[in-house]
């Protein structure tokens, strides 16, 4: 594997794509055809451990906790996307507590991950 990170350009490329998919999820059915209804939460998760992680490798941040308003944003956006008219999803306080949770705990774990590295 090369010691040479994508540009900085492809990084964010990549880290937008998957902001806008996230935001696009949010506009769709609340199955969306899948039977994934019942695993909502653990999705929410999913979603923004993987979207911090992504940020955090994409933006390279000295200090990551600077990420954290920035997908506290995003977060919030997913839900508030579902107030548009013509969505049959609607929002939820616990899924954007879900969202902070994920983002909060994963940029724990990758400024702990940082220290040790450099202990």
């Amino acid at each position: 594997m090369s010691k040479h990170p994508p540009p900085l350009w492809a990084r964010c490329l990549i880290l937008v794509l998957v902001a806008v998919i996230t935001l696009g999820l949010a506009f769709l059915d609340e199955n969306f055809g899948l039977p994934l209804q019942d695993h909502d939460k653990q999705l929410h998760i999913a979603a923004f451990v993987a979207i911090t992680v992504l940020a955090t490798w994409a933006l390279r941040p000295e200090r990551p906790i600077l990420l954290f308003i920035p997908l506290l944003a995003l977060g919030g956006l997913t839900e508030l996307a579902q107030f548009a008219p013509g969505i049959s999803r609607t929002p939820d306080w616990l899924d954007f507590g879900f969202n902070i949770i994920a983002i909060a705990t994963t940029l724990a774990v990758i400024m702990a991950a940082r220290r040790l590295k450099r202990s």
